[in-house]
């Protein structure tokens, strides 16, 4: 959530204060704000503003561009399903962070001049991280709800003055951890955002969907998934020939073990690069992203391929990584079934471009079949799949289900408001 007309912080002062629940122990950014007034450069030494939930402790960071102040609280000063109030406070060096009233962090900064934010203040998450995600050391939204928000003592409503995006409302009832009921005396009328369909892969995983899950019909078409990767090489996706029939037959393959020629879409991971390939029947053409993505951290990808031509972004980056193939065919002939984090013998199916599975976690899994009528929603950017169903990994979902486990730690998009 964004507002371009709110500063989180006066020059000598800043005092933000926030109710919020957690659902989950995951990282999150709960404010930023920044300095535009030199531009948006992203990696400048720009003076800023944060608050942040960091390996289950508050972080309170601003900083006057060269140096920055960090005052951390002790880790688990909140749970996971209660409501807590959270107030951040600064006089020029000075600073505290409050939880439920009382004074947890403190810490002086030397040196410091008048702080000055002029750009969007955010909520819950930000635009894009690039040159945002090394200053606050987290790079996911907030997964939890917020029923306050107030800047310098003003209560601030969630209305006109904020742009939303990937937020709902919340409910009264959140499940913990260990899936228990939690009972919360909050206002009737909220609702749970539920958390996002995921799984882990550990190289010989794979889970399977029938071949109607993604069919390529469309004037376009669109891949989107957040990922967790642990290993720099590994399959992500697949749907090309068959290589098991729907009676679960494998295929007869060549001498070689080789993939038999025909159309396919891979998304993987090459010397932790991501790329995606495809084959329309003219030869194989690649996009492959600009950095290495296998960094500890996890990162968004967004894949659109309209006839021959593809683009990709990472995180949000403003421009995307693109590749025109030289094939005459626009459509892709894929009978096979879609393969997500691996597939039953990858070598084989990739014809050597791959030789084993995914290895991490991957989240939000979408497949999206564009009609001409919203392909001219993408332009320059990729069309929003808000309402695209995500992939469900559960038994009931998937064909196949091999070795899939549960992600330990899940981010999310931004977070759920409380009475919007």
């Amino acid at each position: 959530m964004m507002s371009k007309s709110v500063r989180a912080s006066l020059p000598q002062r800043t005092d933000i204060t926030m109710r919020i629940r957690r659902n989950s122990r995951s990282n999150g950014l709960l404010l930023f704000n920044r300095d535009e007034s030199n531009g948006n450069d992203q990696f400048s030494n720009y003076h800023f503003v944060s608050l942040a939930i960091r390996d289950n402790a508050i972080e309170f960071r601003f900083s006057w561009g060269t140096d920055t102040a960090i005052i951390r609280t002790p880790a688990s000063v909140i749970g996971v399903g209660t409501w807590h109030v959270i107030r951040a406070i600064r006089r020029r060096g000075k600073g505290k962070v409050e939880v439920d009233g009382r004074v947890v962090a403190r810490a002086k900064a030397s040196g410091f001049g008048l702080l000055g934010v002029t750009g969007p203040m955010f909520i819950g998450g930000v635009k894009f991280w690039e040159g945002i995600a090394d200053k606050v050391y987290v790079r996911d939204g907030f997964d939890g709800c917020v029923s306050q928000l107030k800047i310098n003592k003003k209560n601030l409503a969630f209305g006109k003055k904020f742009a939303k995006k990937n937020i709902g409302v919340c409910t009264e009832e959140v499940v913990a951890e260990n899936n228990d009921i939690l009972s919360d005396m909050q206002p009737s009328g909220m609702f749970l955002a539920r958390s996002r369909p995921s799984a882990r892969f550990v190289r010989s995983s794979y889970a399977s969907f029938h071949p109607s899950t993604f069919l390529h019909d469309g004037a376009a078409e669109q891949i989107s998934f957040r990922f967790h990767a642990t290993n720099p090489e590994g399959l992500i996706f697949f749907h090309g020939e068959v290589i098991h029939d729907l009676e679960g037959r494998r295929a007869s393959s060549t001498s070689n073990g080789r993939r038999r020629n025909g159309d396919f879409i891979s998304v993987g991971l090459q010397a932790s690069y991501l790329v995606y390939s495809f084959d329309l029947g003219g030869g194989r053409s690649s996009a492959t992203s600009t950095f290495p993505v296998v960094d500890g951290l996890w990162h968004k990808a967004t894949i659109v391929r309209r006839g021959s031509l593809a683009l990709m972004w990472i995180d949000d980056h403003v421009a995307p990584t693109a590749v025109q193939s030289a094939s005459t065919h626009n459509d892709a002939n894929t009978p096979g079934r879609v393969y997500v984090g691996g597939a039953p013998d990858v070598r084989y199916a990739t014809a050597g471009l791959y030789t084993s599975g995914f290895a991490g976690c991957l989240q939000d899994f979408k497949l999206t079949s564009v009609s001409t009528g919203r392909a001219t929603e993408l332009g320059s950017r990729y069309l929003d799949d808000a309402d695209t169903p995500s992939l469900d990994f559960s038994s009931s979902g998937a064909l196949e289900r091999v070795k899939l486990r549960a992600c330990r730690s899940e981010p999310v998009g931004l977070f759920n408001l409380v009475n919007l």
